[in-house]
């Protein structure tokens, strides 16, 4: 009987000393919720949340992650015996630390302030030395100002060939802005075509109605149709193709009264150039609308330099 009990003893010691280690064991992961609070179970037994366990630490940063993804602070908080729930902290900021979006954006007013002109040919516009835009245009003169532009042709009017929005990939995700392509035009002879990028349209658009002033052209129009001979200018004086990329646009004068026979974007573009009446033939990846809008305003320089 004594030896029974001995053994038995040593079952129950051993039993013991088993649900010790199991104790152990998890100690590191439940039994050190001491520090779970502050650091939610770090060391947990089935390595219990490395990303939420540092949320006691957190503050203000939002979780061990980082403000940008705005913490999994009270995620995956510990899973080792009871290793503490990754304690509260604040979550930080969910735009990713960004305070205040405005000061990284450049904004454009949009109220026209009054022009200060810094440039030569805009200090002779603004005294009116300078008259008409064709006087800057046929000597290749760089306008760099658009008020010069909108002092000059204030009836110019404008068209959004292509809104979407585009993406860039960055070390803090994708970051998502807008682009617009515009086309500017007075509808007698003058054509301008320019892009913008903005997180906002509006300012998308500013910057694009910008551009496209800077790069206005003039062209040349007339009746170069074998069957019309009308003498108006309703029309281009010659058959020509213009190339922009992989696109093609080929531009052949029609007979008054036909009308632009032409995609959107090409129709809006000979729109407000002033053409009326054309057939119009395009090849190429043609849904690039850019591409597209310059070949067609390709075709129409190349007419320019054609003589009559």
């Amino acid at each position: 009987m004594a030896e029974i009990s001995v053994n038995t003893e040593k079952k129950t010691d051993n039993a013991t000393s088993t649900t010790g280690r199991v104790t152990k064991g998890g100690s590191e992961g439940g039994n050190k919720s001491g520090d779970s609070g502050s650091r939610g179970g770090y060391k947990s037994g089935n390595r219990g949340g490395d990303i939420g366990s540092r949320s006691g630490d957190s503050g203000s940063r939002g979780g061990y992650r980082g403000g940008s993804r705005s913490g999994d602070s009270r995620g995956r908080s510990g899973f080792g015996g009871r290793g503490g729930f990754g304690g509260g902290g604040f979550r930080g900021d969910s735009r990713g630390n960004v305070v205040d979006l405005k000061r990284r954006v450049r904004r454009f007013d949009m109220e026209k302030a009054a022009w200060v002109p810094k440039t030569e040919i805009g200090k002779k516009v603004a005294n009116g030395e300078i008259k008409s835009i064709d006087e800057i245009l046929e000597k290749n003169i760089r306008i760099k100002e658009p008020e010069i532009i909108e002092k000059l042709l204030p009836n110019l009017e404008e068209e959004i060939l292509e809104n979407k929005r585009v993406q860039r990939v960055t070390t803090n995700g994708r970051v998502m802005r807008f682009k617009v392509i515009m086309a500017v035009g007075d509808g007698d002879g003058h054509i301008g075509i320019g892009q913008g990028k903005a997180k906002e349209v509006p300012i998308a658009i500013q910057q694009a109605v910008r551009a496209a002033k800077l790069n206005l052209i003039k062209i040349n129009r007339g009746c170069g149709s074998w069957f019309c001979n009308c003498g108006k200018q309703h029309t281009i004086p010659v058959t020509m193709v213009g190339t922009s990329g992989s696109v093609n646009v080929k531009l052949v004068p029609a007979t008054g009264g036909l009308g632009l026979v032409a995609g959107e974007v090409t129709k809006k573009v000979l729109s407000l150039a002033g053409i009326k009446d054309v057939w119009s033939w395009s090849s190429g990846h043609t849904r690039t609308s850019l591409n597209l809008a310059q070949a067609t305003v390709d075709a129409l320089v190349k007419c320019k330099e054609m003589k009559k």
